[in-house]
């Protein structure tokens, strides 16, 4: 038994070694960003891209999801030089006058590494890493409206049990 673990816990390191050039290539910051709906409202939004491996490369910036014909990209191809590790971006978010129906509405700002330009004439198959930055409106619900979560700690038997009631309003 002991072997089977020994096993894959030296599998499980080399896959984590192998994988560590993809894990370390580039960052995105926030992760997420999440303001509540206000009608007309126009607000600029800063990120950071991190050159993680400090190397040179092209990133080219997208978005998608429901609020993407409401957000604008001053610039969409990025180069990094080695020298640089991060930069700071920023993005326009225009709202409507209204959004149709209540609750969350999101869209995604994705940053995708370009390959580089190869002088092979052979064909390729390439991966590159893209990471995400969601960005999450909320829109408020008319009148009152509450949304809950229980969460249950358990304990063992004939010892205490926890309740944990969330009561969130979005009214």
């Amino acid at each position: 038994m002991n072997n089977k673990i020994l096993k894959s816990i030296i599998i499980f390191l080399l896959v984590i070694i192998i994988t560590s050039k993809f894990i370390l290539a580039i960052g995105i910051s926030p992760g997420s960003t999440t303001i509540n709906f206000e009608p007309n409202l126009q607000k600029e939004i800063k990120f950071k891209i991190i050159n993680n491996e400090e190397k040179e490369m092209r990133i080219a910036l997208k978005v998608d999801g429901e609020l993407a014909p409401y957000i604008t990209l001053p610039q969409t191809l990025i180069d990094f030089l080695p020298t640089e590790k991060e930069k700071t971006f920023s993005y326009k978010i225009n709202l409507p006058p209204s959004l149709d129906k209540p609750g969350t509405h999101s869209a995604r700002i994705i940053a995708i590494e370009l390959p580089a330009g190869t002088e092979s004439t052979e064909t390729q198959v390439e991966a590159k890493v893209g990471v995400v930055s969601k960005l999450t409106v909320l829109v408020p619900y008319p009148g009152k409206y509450a949304e809950g979560k229980l969460k249950i700690k358990s304990g063992k038997v004939n010892e205490t049990t926890e309740f944990i009631v969330e009561i969130y309003n979005f009214g």
